[in-house]
């Protein structure tokens, strides 16, 4: 599979209670020059948005979108696995009106499958699936060019696998846990995987220029910058980044994501406590469903898809927002917030 994202560790995420008071943080000229600087250095080339209480603190928009204009904070861009951050809030707003449980196992909606793997294990990457690449960097099935039969057949394929390692004791990052979460969405609340996103997430929130990247492919209207045949769209399969890095968004609907998810608009406040909590004590990583503790307090996740990478960060303590696209390939982005807030912003 085409879809990776890099994960680091950090300290652990405080209460996601945040006050409403926080000290403004203002980018002079001669700072905006050492970040655009710094920004460049460190081979971003796309989209950059810092925001304090939509506010932009500092943005930096370089290069040009498919149609030949010059990208902006409305520009769609592929976010890769910062999409399984939604993923995780849709089976969160589930659990919280009742239509199911994290400790629902997989036989409860497929039930062929009679390992003890839970929905929780599949939130913080302890399932001990599989994973669907192979050790000579191919992929375990053969896929085709129809998004439905794609996912029928790794579904499949997920299904007939022996646990690579026993539920819950270890953590392995695997595109699959979220792919299969997306599915279970899809039976627990009678719609499609987007159109749940859609009624709960992206409408409430005014974010009306994201969607999946199926919906990219079939040319939807609200798409900016992106054609409906972009490289990137022709290197991942059909309708195999469901729930994993499905998504297409901009820098615009990517703050009011980050804004509403913390300030309680689309899950209660323990139910994010549970995504930004340490499901695995014992690695160098703080994961939690979707979310992961990148530096300080802060918490948000990183992607890659083919060449594009990108990441999201929210600052709790400072109410900072901050998102990350580039076109190009950026080692290490995980690492990110530690460099540009520690550098520029640090006490």
């Amino acid at each position: 599979m085409l879809l990776t994202a890099g994960c680091s560790g950090g300290e652990k995420p405080t209460s996601p209670t945040e006050a409403t008071e926080f000290k403004e943080i203002t980018v002079g000229n001669k700072l905006r020059k050492e970040l655009d600087s710094f920004v460049e250095k460190r081979g971003i080339e796309g989209v950059l948005s810092l925001r304090q209480n939509g506010k932009t603190v500092y943005e930096r928009y370089s290069g040009e979108d498919e149609n030949g204009k010059r990208l902006g904070s409305d520009t769609n861009m592929f976010i890769a696995s910062v999409s399984k951050q939604f993923c995780a809030a849709a089976v969160m707003l589930l659990s919280e009106r009742g239509k199911l449980s994290l400790s629902d196992t997989l036989g409860k909606y497929f039930p062929e499958y009679k390992h003890e793997i839970t929905l929780k294990h599949l939130l913080s990457m302890r399932s001990g699936l599989r994973q669907l690449e192979t050790d000579d960097g191919g992929l375990a099935v053969e896929l085709g060019d129809d998004a439905e039969k794609n996912i029928e057949t790794v579904k499949n394929y997920i299904l007939a696998q022996e646990p690579a390692a026993k539920p819950d004791t270890k953590y392995d990052y695997n595109n699959l846990n979220y792919l299969l979460l997306a599915l279970i969405v899809e039976k627990a609340s009678g719609q499609g995987y987007i159109d749940f996103l859609r009624e709960n997430i992206f409408d409430p929130l005014g974010m009306n220029q994201t969607g999946s990247i199926e919906e990219v492919r079939a040319g939807a209207k609200w798409v900016k910058g992106i054609k409906s045949d972009s490289e990137i769209l022709r290197m991942n399969p059909a309708g195999i980044p469901l729930g994993c890095g499905d998504l297409v968004s901009t820098a615009d609907d990517m703050d009011k994501w980050m804004t509403g998810l913390r300030s309680l608009k689309i899950v209660n406040e323990k139910s994010l406590k549970e995504m930004t909590a340490d499901h695995s004590p014992e690695k160098d990583i703080s994961y939690g469903y979707g979310l992961q503790a990148l530096y300080g307090s802060g918490y948000g996740h990183p992607g890659r898809i083919s060449y594009y990478t990108s990441l999201d960060f929210i600052d709790p303590e400072n109410g900072l927002r901050l998102f990350v696209c580039s076109g190009d390939a950026v080692d290490g982005i995980e690492s990110f917030p530690q460099e540009f807030f520690g550098k520029f912003f640090g006490e």
